[in-house]
Parts: C-alpha cells; sequence; structure tokens
C-alpha cells in the first residue's frame, strides 16, 4: 500500500526540489533564464507529479482516519 508508493515520493520529491531552483532563477552560471531551460511540458510534468504524490497522501490520510 503506501509503503509500494514510497519510491514514487522519493522520486518526485528529489525531482521537484533539484528543479526548484532553476525553475526561478535559471542558471546563474551559464546567464540562462528559466523559460530557457525548461518547457510547458516540464510544468506540466512537475503539477501532474505533485498531484500523484498528494493522492497518495491523501489516501494514506483517509485510511489513518478510518483506523480512529
Amino acid at each position: 500500500m503506501f509503503l509500494s508508493e514510497l519510491p514514487t515520493i522519493i522520486l518526485v520529491s528529489k525531482r521537484l526540489v533539484e528543479n526548484r531552483g532553476p525553475a526561478f532563477y535559471g542558471d546563474e552560471a551559464a546567464f540562462t533564464p528559466p523559460r530557457n531551460l525548461y518547457a510547458k511540458e516540464d510544468g506540466e510534468k512537475a503539477v501532474s507529479d505533485a498531484e500523484n504524490v498528494l493522492k497518495i497522501c491523501q489516501n494514506l490520510s483517509d485510511w489513518w482516519k478510518a483506523k480512529k
């Protein structure tokens, strides 16, 4: 159940963390703005992945509440 979803949560979290800075500030060393680093599809994938993690967490929360 939830434990089987941990690799997904870890992968998504790691990817979002790694891309947060460049998404805001671009590649400062190369003077490349964020718009040149990411396409619309990258943003859509990030949102989809985050929604998937949210769904997993909501399912865990629902399960936990039902156990009380």
